[in-house]
């Protein structure tokens, strides 16, 4: 996948109707939600042209969801689509450009079978109103089906252009915020230690790490713009280098945190790196022991477990930091082991080989 063209700073989302002209856009397929609308005002940015909005989406959105955009695009036939949005709305998006219409059909596609896929790609926009999701410069989408996460991971998935303005995330909640920077702290850890990491994908991860990691102890309710602008620079970078490597276990165990408890899909990787970090690092020698020695010193100064050091970084910001305070019990972990574990291609990334109970004792150990 080649990189998108990347518009980023304050007021550049003021330019989106210049890049529709570009495109000779005339009637586009809008991917966002009704707040989303409302942050860019469509009604102006978008005036004069045959637009229609797809909204019947979730955050987490399901395959089912992205089918029903399918569908509208069949039916309304565009000449490009533009998603508007967190990470969710840019994921519906970018399935909507590629999928089927028809279910089965489309989980083929989203299943590997690139046969299945809508002959010509209609060019993508993305207008990113949150950070920390990486998604406005990856070549994949995550969705999710029978309560199993997906991911569609191919190059005809990425963007052509996309639009990234602070003024835009001004109002965006808490949560949201806090959320997405612990998704983009943990993109960057564990594209730093995957097993497919190059020179490239860590020197990304790095800047990603510099700029994010004094983010963890800052008070983020109402971040002014020069910290909203680090968040978007360090999430992009993070972003870029997992699109090089791919995410390792915390984001496979965070999947089932997110479906079955509801837990913010950043929160669920960053409490999966409460035990992770110290889990990798306790069995690693060599060079695999120094990459994460790295990663534990880009994440700060630190003395003793890193177990400490992320919960206290969940409870700085209003999270929890254990899993009991999420509704997760003992009862609940022997399913969550074998959801984590069944994610391969994350688990299998992940820099030392992961041990059913030894996985067990560590979640257990942060309930």
């Amino acid at each position: 996948m080649s990189l998108p063209e990347l518009l980023v700073g304050p007021g550049t989302a003021a330019v989106l109707r210049t890049v529709l002209a570009r495109y000779r856009t005339r009637r586009p397929l809008v991917v966002a939600t009704d707040r989303a609308l409302r942050s860019i005002d469509a009604e102006r940015a978008l005036a004069g042209l045959d637009w229609w909005a797809f909204s019947d989406f979730t955050s987490n959105p399901r395959l089912d969801q992205v089918v029903e955009g399918c569908r509208a695009r069949e039916l309304r036939q565009p000449d490009l689509i533009l998603g508007v949005g967190g990470g969710s709305a840019m994921d519906v998006a970018k399935a909507v450009r590629l999928l089927p219409a028809d279910p089965a059909a489309a989980l083929a596609g989203l299943l590997g079978d690139a046969d299945r896929f809508v002959a010509e790609s209609l060019p993508l926009i993305l207008v990113s109103t949150t950070a920390g999701s990486g998604s406005e410069v990856t070549g994949f989408a995550t969705m999710y089906d029978g309560g199993h996460k997906h991911s569609l991971d191919h190059p005809r998935v990425g963007a052509e252009t996309t639009i990234v303005d602070p003024y835009l995330m001004a109002s965006c909640p808490h949560d949201v915020t806090t959320s997405g920077l612990f998704d983009a702290v943990s993109h960057a850890v564990e594209s730093y230690w995957s097993r497919r990491a190059t020179d490239a994908s860590r020197a990304l991860a790095r800047e990603a790490l510099a700029l994010l990691s004094p983010l963890l102890g800052e008070s983020l309710k109402d971040p002014c713009l020069e910290l909203r602008e680090r968040l978007i620079a360090g999430a992009l970078a993070a972003g870029r280098a997992i699109a090089i490597t791919r995410t390792t276990a915390a984001h496979a165990f965070a999947y089932a945190l997110t479906i079955r408890f509801g837990i913010p899909h950043g929160v669920a990787c960053m409490l999966n790196l409460r035990w992770l970090l110290d889990y990798n690092r306790d069995r690693s020698d060599g060079p695999s022991r120094a990459v994460i020695d790295e990663v534990v010193h880009l994440l700060g100064p630190a003395e003793g477990r890193m177990t400490g050091v992320i919960a206290g970084h969940l409870r700085r910001h209003a999270w929890p930091a254990e899993l009991s305070g999420y509704g997760v019990g003992p009862a609940d972990l022997a399913d969550l082991v074998a959801a984590g574990m069944g994610v391969r291609g994350r688990a299998g990334n992940n820099p030392v080989d992961l041990d059913r109970d030894s996985v067990c004792r560590a979640l257990a150990a942060v309930l």
